[in-house]
């Protein structure tokens, strides 16, 4: 129970040696210098801490039925046991009314579940003379509980606060033991959060400042991995002095990270001022150790992550440029790589695209840290990073040749889906029957070059991309809804796959609309023959923000083989089975 103004003062007087008048002159005085803004408890409190007076001392303790699972946010005067987990450093920031102020935490635990403690100011200062130790019994005492970081719930000292430590009334061994659960870096998922993780540094990027706000950030980036794969490990702030401090193949432990998807959708893990890095091995100066033995590529399917692939590059389809939907132009290599288990094709992002640029076919390459995606029509296809280690022709690297049967077989693809099945994000081949074709604007004017959509004014054309042209080109859209028996979608052509189902050319349907005038003229002359027409798609799924509703970009439309279909479905039905 919080202390009241008379015990306050009580306490004030016998622990400074001054008079009640004199006393009380103090608590007047600071609630006049605070202009009301604090209770007469509260000014007395601050009269005492400000006379580095201990108002709990030997105070008796109370009683202690509270559990971490009973906790609940807004909770006051919080009072249980834990066992210390683990201990943050002390982090100093600045006040928005002006003064520094400090902050630390640690985690602790009892037999119902684990919790994080914040301490402030100057309730730090057991923490900063490390008064108490991981594995060490902390009882809290008059605490108050409120929702933190990622909406998890806390206990946050202040005020009437204050611990014990080793508590001489508490049993160790009705707390269980500590022990640290490690994470996988081939587990990671976005959202995961208070992640553990231990493995080697693989590479060193770079660290950069950044404005936010009033105030500037930095921003690590690295790279670890385990015997499960690896990853980027992005660190913030005063993590990000750890930067410096780690040499290539360092074996650390990573504490409460959190995962985040980087612009590829790959999982990397992140590292703010929650966290902490623990340096259990130091090997700068030491060899690097050799490499991983490869997974071939035939035991690799999409959503796995694959810590060394051993392959002979096939092809180099050199490289190309994109927009990002921020606007932000991105690049983009691909190739086709074969083990003697199988080929695949593979592409690589960014930095990594521009390092590959010039791999000649027949290269040998040794992939750590690859993630396995589904690619066109729903084939296996591996995605490489900046954080992706790449060793070309590595002499220690022992790969067997392809055999020629493997290079001239096509890339192995995945059964065509159910639309059912398909989720966000997949490149998947579906089969259906067209139950509906839209009725819309059926042509716009795009740029030769890039194919985005462009404006004119008077005799002016503008391509948001590539700025004034001289001519534009018109180009065929095409909306339609298939069904499968499972499910329909909407799915979108445009260009050569719009004017492969429609049968006509981008000019002949510009030149419909153009004669009669109707904006969804060619639409109007191919629906009879669409509707009821069983095709083959293949594409993007992708979320339409507007609808919130899965659609289909398609980049290739074929006509469905009604056998191969029936063959298709039996095959389907038969794996289903046999799960």
């Amino acid at each position: 129970m919080p202390l009241k103004l008379a015990e306050i003062i009580d306490l004030i007087v016998s622990k400074s040696g001054k008079s009640k008048e004199e006393v009380l002159q103090l608590v007047e005085a600071k609630k006049q210098e605070l202009d009301g803004y604090v209770t007469d408890e509260g000014a007395a409190s601050l009269v005492a801490r400000e006379l580095d007076l201990d108002l709990f001392e030997n105070q008796a303790t109370p009683d202690l039925k509270l559990t971490i699972r009973d906790l609940v946010t807004g909770m006051t005067g919080v009072s249980l046991n834990v066992k210390v987990t683990r201990i943050y450093p002390v982090r100093t920031f600045q006040r928005k009314q002006g003064g520094e102020g400090q902050v630390a935490s640690i985690i602790g635990n009892d037999s119902t579940g684990s919790i994080r403690i914040t301490f402030w100011n100057k309730h730090t200062q057991p923490i900063e003379d490390k008064e108490f130790d991981e594995g060490d019994l902390l009882r809290i005492i008059n605490g108050r509980v409120r929702t933190g970081l990622r909406d998890q719930i806390e206990i946050h000292l202040g005020g009437g606060s204050r611990i014990m430590i080793n508590p001489p009334d508490v049993d160790p061994k009705d707390f269980p033991d500590t022990v640290m659960t490690l994470t996988k870096i081939n587990l990671l998922q976005e959202g995961m959060s208070d992640v553990c993780i231990e493995g080697e540094v693989t590479d060193k990027y770079r660290i950069t400042s950044f404005s936010r706000g009033n105030s500037e950030g930095t921003v690590a980036n690295l790279a670890i991995r385990d015997d499960t794969g690896r990853t980027r490990l992005v660190l913030w702030d005063e993590q990000s002095e750890w930067f410096n401090k780690l040499s290539i193949n360092d074996r650390i432990r990573i504490e409460s990270g959190y995962v985040r998807l980087d612009r590829n959708n790959v999982p990397e893990l992140h590292l703010g001022r929650r966290g902490r890095i623990q340096q259990l091995t130091s090997t700068a100066g030491e060899s690097p150790k050799g490499p991983p033995t490869p997974q071939m590529l035939k035991d690799l399917k999409p959503g796995d992550y694959a810590s060394a692939v051993g392959v002979t590059v096939i092809e180099n389809e050199g490289l190309s440029t994109f927009t990002r939907r921020d606007g932000q132009e991105g690049k983009r290599l691909a190739f086709t790589l074969a083990d003697d288990s199988g080929q695949v094709r593979a592409v690589a992002w960014g930095k990594a695209a521009e390092n590959l640029v010039d791999v000649q076919k027949g290269s040998l390459l040794l992939l750590e840290g690859v993630s396995c995606r589904s690619g066109l029509r729903g084939g296996l296809e591996l995605h490489i990073n900046e954080a992706t280690q790449v060793l070309r022709n590595p002499p220690n690297l022992k790969i067997k040749s392809p055999s020629e049967t493997i290079l001239k077989s096509p890339q192995t693809e995945s059964p065509t889906k159910f639309l059912a099945e398909v989720t966000e994000g997949n490149f998947v081949s579906v089969r259906g029957t067209i139950v509906q074709v839209i009725h819309q604007k059926s042509v716009y004017e795009s740029c030769p070059k890039c194919f985005k959509k462009v404006s004119q004014s008077n005799s002016t054309i503008t391509c948001p991309k590539c700025g004034k042209i001289s001519k534009s080109e018109p180009r065929l859209i095409a909306k339609i809804v298939i069904d499968d028996g499972t499910e329909n979608i909407r799915a979108s052509l445009i260009g050569h796959s719009a004017e492969k189902l429609f049968g006509i050319t981008s000019v002949e349907a510009k030149r419909l609309i153009t004669e009669s005038g109707n904006e969804d003229e060619p639409v109007s002359q191919v629906e009879e023959g669409l509707l009821g027409k069983e095709i083959q798609l293949s594409g993007r799924i992708n979320l339409n923000n507007f609808s919130n509703e899965l659609e289909l970009s398609v980049n290739e439309v074929s006509d469905a083989d009604s056998l191969e279909v029936a063959n298709q479905l039996v095959n389907d039905l038969e794996r289903k089975a046999q799960r």
